[in-house]
């Protein structure tokens, strides 16, 4: 066939394509020498396509080719370059390539939509290392699609790309931004929204829908600036497109609730539900088969909910969501495979691990696949201990009575109690629940009783993770009978507990709660041990951790200084608590450089303005 033959087969391929949709008309002439184009396809609201109801115009271009090989979904072409500048000047175009087999009788259409976001990409993509061989570059391959042989889905081929194609074209001579420029602009508060849009012929109006219409169409993405009336263009066209919602639904079995909610991924082919971090069914959209996956979560609390209602689920082939039942049915191939009396063990197993967590206090999970071969012993170990509670065989003799023990990062404080008949077996106990008693020698040499938390410094209280803290002050108010200096030592390990609030990154609201019940009760109850500006000050600047003072509490502050003239390391930090640096920094001065240096390691200090500096 000549070139006139093959040209009148493609476009005609492409009129018949076209006319047969209620929605689109074509006018593209055979043997049309207007440079890079082919004609036009029309686009209408309705199917009568009266001219008051056209919704488009969109200019075409047709190449054909005698190709046999219609088995191919995708194809390569080489485009002109000069032609693409065209088309990117004039708001793109929609490029057809045809497959003719030899006789003339067979034709498959292949198409590309060539948008100005689109082909700025395929023009300014090209590699510039070379510049000299980009002058000479006349073509660049492109990828062509099938053209679908549904009538909807052509008419929302060219409605999509008459919209987007619109929004783009006054895009065509200025950059596009890229997602550099969109994380600048969010940084600097200038970026409202990104969107995406779609519109399509055959769609209905509920959620299915609407997912349905993302899914099978070419979208692009648009950002809405602060100061523009008009969206920009992004320079990423996302593709694979997945849209995944939450459910707020009850998931249950024989009336036992596991899951408040789950989640639903969709995608083109098929969509997933996950339910827990463990378990996932997925339907494929086009065989409806159904598979279920059970891959267990690495982190142990999530885990273990995600075990126990898998073996549920097997068990009963079935669980509810609200009140609809959904089947569960494996062969009895899959449930060997799945082998439950090993998988109740391992529940077993793991709802130990948990006791050991709960009963040390511990929230947080844990990645149990990431343990070391050591910490799986230590580990090992405190189950047996606290959740078996037995004596730990064949640990190292000699060990210290207060043993550090960390696991996945979490640092653990215990008692290691050896056994009267065993040289390495032991009892361990959680160090802060425990019977060991804990005193101190005062300067006149007097042993005195006082809470475990006094063995804290500020690096402990940092680290360790195992402390009870609702035990904390009752720890105090129970020597507080047997210990009446009890007070002294309260103060200072409350201090403790304020220069490690400080120094954290990650603000542990426990600790300050615990710091501001320990300061009230000093402040309220202890009568003869420490000065009244020292349990004021000390529980103001507790206070001022949390927030700004109050008109009362700055009258305090106010007479604190007045009613202590002599005390300068007193009025400093009144004023650092009354955000008067200035003040603060001339009764500094009157110090002595000991006392000076001895104020800069209290936590009141952290209200000072300046960095560390000598004075």
């Amino acid at each position: 066939m000549d070139a006139k033959t093959i040209e009148t087969l493609s476009i005609n391929a492409v009129r018949d394509s076209i006319v047969v949709s209620d929605f689109l008309d074509q006018y593209i002439a055979d043997n049309d020498k207007e440079p890079s184009w082919d004609g036009f396809v029309y686009i209408y609201n309705v199917k009568s396509k009266k001219k008051s109801e056209l919704a488009g115009r969109v200019p075409v271009q047709v190449k054909g080719i005698i190709c046999d090989d219609f088995s191919k979904s995708e194809i390569s072409y080489p485009v002109s370059i000069a032609d693409m500048n065209n088309y990117l000047h004039d708001g793109g175009v929609i490029y057809f390539v045809v497959y003719i087999s030899k006789d003339g009788i067979n034709k498959k259409i292949y198409y590309q939509t060539l948008t100005p976001v689109k082909l700025k990409s395929h023009i300014f993509g090209i590699k510039k290392t070379d510049n000299e061989k980009l002058k000479k570059q006349k073509t660049k391959n492109l990828k062509f699609i099938e053209f679908p042989n549904d009538n909807n889905r052509k008419a929302t081929i060219f409605l999509n790309f008459d919209n987007n194609s619109k929004k783009q074209a006054s895009f065509s001579k200025t950059d596009i931004f890229s997602i550099d420029d969109i994380e600048r602009l969010e940084g600097q508060d200038l970026l409202m929204q990104l969107s995406l849009t779609v519109s399509g012929y055959g769609y209905g109006k509920t959620k299915n829908d609407i997912y349905k219409a993302f899914l099978e169409n070419e979208v692009y993405l648009y950002a809405d600036i602060k100061g523009s009336n008009i969206s920009h263009p992004v320079d990423v066209i996302p593709t694979n497109l997945l849209i995944k919602e939450k459910e707020l639904k009850a998931i249950s079995i024989s009336g036992k609730k596991f899951y408040s909610k789950f989640s639903r991924i969709k995608s083109l082919e098929r969509t997933v539900v996950k339910i827990g971090d463990s378990l996932s069914i997925e339907i494929n959209e086009n065989t409806k088969l159904v598979k279920f996956n059970y891959n267990p979560s690495p982190m142990l609390r999530q885990r273990v909910k995600d075990l126990e209602f898998f073996i549920n689920i097997v068990n009963e082939k079935c669980f509810f969501i609200d009140n609809v039942k959904i089947p569960f049915d494996l062969s009895d191939d899959e449930i060997g495979k799945i082998n439950v009396d090993e998988q109740k063990k391992s529940l077993e197993y793991y709802l130990k691990m948990v006791t050991v967590l709960d009963t040390l206090h511990i929230d947080d999970d844990i990645n149990i696949n990431e343990l070391t071969e050591q910490e799986r012993r230590e580990f090992h170990n405190l189950v047996i201990a606290f959740a078996d509670k037995k004596p730990v065989p064949n640990l190292k003799p000699d060990l210290p009575t207060i043993c550090y023990i960390s696991i996945a990062n979490i640092k653990l404080m215990l008692i290691f109690e050896k056994c009267i008949d065993s040289n390495n077996t032991y009892n361990i106990y959680d160090f802060f629940c425990s019977n060991f008693a804990l005193f101190y020698e005062t300067p006149d040499g007097e042993e005195l009783r006082t809470s475990l938390y006094s063995a804290l410094q500020k690096d402990e209280y940092l680290q360790i993770r195992n402390i009870d803290y609702d035990s904390i002050l009752p720890s105090y108010k129970l020597i507080e009978k047997e210990n009446k200096q009890i007070f002294d030592r309260a103060n200072n390990d409350l201090l403790m507990m304020l220069l490690a609030y400080d120094e954290s990154i990650i603000k542990n609201p426990q600790l300050l709660r615990v710091a501001k019940d320990l300061a009230k009760w000093i402040l309220q109850e202890d009568k003869l041990v420490l000065p009244y500006e020292i349990k004021i000050l000390n529980y103001l600047q507790v206070i001022r951790r949390e927030r700004e003072l109050n008109i009362d509490e700055v009258k305090e502050l106010c007479t604190i200084i007045a009613d202590n003239p002599m005390r300068e390391d007193v009025i400093t930090g009144a004023y650092l608590l009354l955000g008067d640096q200035m003040a603060a920094e001339i009764h500094f001065e009157k110090m002595e450089q000991e006392l000076q240096k001895g104020f800069r390691e209290y936590p009141i200090y952290r209200f000072w303005n300046e960095v560390d500096k000598e004075m």
